[in-house]
């Protein structure tokens, strides 16, 4: 409208090149302590309102006798749960195998009792243990002391013994040492490895000794010559205890087969995979191998006795089990699972039945370290079922391995 009107235009230098207001900005008319605590808080409303934070609260005056009441209420017994809310019993119990917890603590007194001699508070009475998953399967342990362990009967530990309508296997089945072997496979392929290619099968043979099959194949055109290998740490202690049985000279595409013997004894790392390394006239190559838990089972050193398992079961710690879902189950009877365990060195201790819930408990001995399972099977109305698997070890590393290694095996 200003360009339109041929009076505005004379008049528009006037306008834009004249004097303008000034531009006043309230921000810094406010004191500046108060100006720094809004910026304090400008996500609240004190800065919206310019006003200070604690003028949005409201302050209650209690009076005396309010007062002293509720120091009396904060005057409790402080006693540590866990995440299930169970009562976390001290520490320094008299046998991590004993059934009985160690008494709880006594109630913390205020600074001002603390302060005067006086006696020391009787200790408050033994709690109740935390409900157990054995307990309420097979009844309450033994409370005996660990001193003197009073006789308690099998049937009141794993509950009545089945009837002949529903026969259970019976307990401490030994276990069979048949040979076992893990599918060949590809382990370094011909372009990683210089023209050489290595295929490996994992063997355990009927007296236990662990092997590797190798079959090596050269398909460069040059003659493949001193040939050595060595394995790198692992949680097993796998190693190779001897060298490759293999000719000195490997010509062109022709393929050597051997057996490697192992080792069970070597230096252990964290390390999962078997890493190792084989060298030749032309370099040296690297590959890795996963080793089958299942193989690794030993026919001696597993628990055989029912209360040795509760025992330990009890005394090892949370974070040494798994818990997982079985995905699939091929025979969910007690007598199926029992009959692939004990092919594999994995002992039948106890079976108990509850309603349409079936568990299932074994021991099983790897590396020298004892590992217990718990096998739950759940049959519904359609008659599908729900297997729920749990794994304790004494070696926390050991416990994804054994998950595995039980998938596997209930897929069989």
């Amino acid at each position: 409208r200003l360009l339109s009107n041929d009076q505005m235009i004379e008049k528009l230098p006037s306008i834009i090149l004249g004097a303008k207001p000034a531009l006043v900005s309230h921000e810094y008319s406010l004191p500046r302590p108060l100006l720094e605590e809004l910026l304090c808080n400008i996500n609240t409303l004190a800065s919206t309102y310019h006003r200070m934070p604690n003028s949005f609260s409201l302050v209650k005056t209690l009076s005396h006798e309010e007062a002293e009441e509720e120091d009396e209420e904060e005057e409790v017994d402080i006693i540590p749960i866990d995440s299930e809310g169970n009562e976390i019993m001290p520490a320094d119990n008299d046998s991590p195998l004993s059934d009985t917890p160690a008494a709880s603590s006594p109630p913390l007194s205020t600074a001002a009792s603390a302060a005067a001699p006086t006696p020391a508070p009787a200790p408050a009475p033994a709690s109740a243990p935390a409900a157990d998953p054995l307990d309420e399967l097979f009844g309450p342990g033994p409370a005996a002391p660990p001193a003197a362990p009073a006789a308690v009967s099998m049937d009141d530990l794993f509950g009545p013994t089945p009837s002949a309508a529903t026969p259970a296997p019976a307990a401490a089945v030994a276990p069979s040492s048949a040979p076992l072997s893990s599918p060949m496979e590809v382990v370094l392929p011909p372009e990683k490895g210089g023209g050489l290619k290595i295929s490996g099968s994992f063997l355990r043979a009927p007296d236990g000794q662990l092997a590797i099959d190798f079959v090596l194949e050269n398909t460069s055109a040059t003659v493949l010559t001193n040939f050595a290998i060595q394995f790198n740490k692992n949680i097993y202690g796998l190693g190779n205890a001897t060298q490759l049985p293999i000719p000195a000279a490997l010509p062109p595409n022709m393929p050597s087969q051997c057996r490697l013997p192992l080792l069970t004894t070597a230096e252990k790392s964290q390390q999962t995979a078997i890493q190792i390394a084989v060298k030749n006239n032309t370099g040296v190559y690297y590959f890795a191998m996963q080793f089958p838990f299942y193989m690794g089972f030993a026919s001696t050193g597993y628990v055989t006795d029912k209360k040795e398992f509760i025992g330990l079961w009890k005394a090892l710690p949370e974070e040494n089990e798994v818990k997982f879902q079985v995905p699939y189950l091929k025979n969910p009877n007690a007598e199926a699972v029992t009959t692939i365990f004990r092919a594999y060195n994995i002992c039948f201790i106890a079976k108990s039945s509850k309603g349409q819930t079936e568990s299932l408990y074994f021991s099983a001995c790897a590396f020298g370290e004892r590992l217990l399972l718990e096998l739950v099977i759940l049959r519904g109305i359609d008659g599908s079922t729900t297997q729920t698997c749990s794994c304790k070890g004494l070696r926390s590393e050991f416990i994804k391995p054994l998950e595995s290694a039980m998938c596997h095996l209930l897929a069989l």
